[in-house]
């Protein structure tokens, strides 16, 4: 207890300060230290599961797997070789989904607005079907990275099953779900 009294921790961590609490059952008064600055190590590299269903994706961990050797055990050695690039492919192709489902959703709405008052051509149908298409992919991509994020939150911050919790969910099932289609008047 008495080791962060001594005056080098104070020039080495400069930011940190001590407080006495109030005595209980003891005749010592408990110290409180704390820091401002709390440096965790570097920051885990992580592989998100959307990543695994985009064909350019397995063409990268290839190209890096053959690129160069890395000594030391196998674990280790997938790291080094993924973890640079991963985050540069990441940010440069893959993107940021939720603006990569928004614009695809723009795309898709402005050509029904366009093709409102005629017929689709061959090549404007093609381009709905690949914009559709697209959208999905981009859109189960995006529901896959949340459902990711949101686990590793309820692994930390926990989940309480709280009745606002079960209503949330439920009110979503609700909303999703279909009554049927009409089709033709049936």
């Amino acid at each position: 207890m008495d080791r962060f009294l001594v005056p080098e921790w104070f020039d080495r961590w400069p930011e940190s300060f001590q407080t006495t609490l109030v005595r209980n059952f003891s005749d010592d008064c408990p110290i409180l230290l704390r820091s401002k600055v709390v440096y965790w190590g570097p920051k885990p590299f992580r592989v998100l599961d959307c990543w695994l269903s985009d064909n350019s994706f397995k063409e990268l961990v290839h190209q890096c797997w053959t690129s160069h050797q890395q000594s030391g055990w196998g674990g280790y050695v997938l790291k080094e070789k993924l973890k640079q690039r991963m985050k540069i492919w990441n940010k440069e192709q893959f993107g940021d989904t939720f603006k990569k489902v928004k614009k695809i959703e723009f795309e898709l709405n402005k050509l029904e607005e366009d093709t409102i008052q005629r017929q689709l051509s061959f090549q404007e149908d093609m381009k709905r079907k690949q914009l559709q298409e697209a959208l999905w992919v981009a859109a189960q991509a995006h529901e896959s990275l949340l459902r990711q994020k949101a686990r590793s939150r309820w692994i930390k911050e926990g989940d309480c099953n709280s009745r606002y919790f079960h209503l949330m969910i439920s009110a979503n099932c609700r909303n999703n779900s279909l009554k049927g289609i009409m089709i033709d008047g049936t």
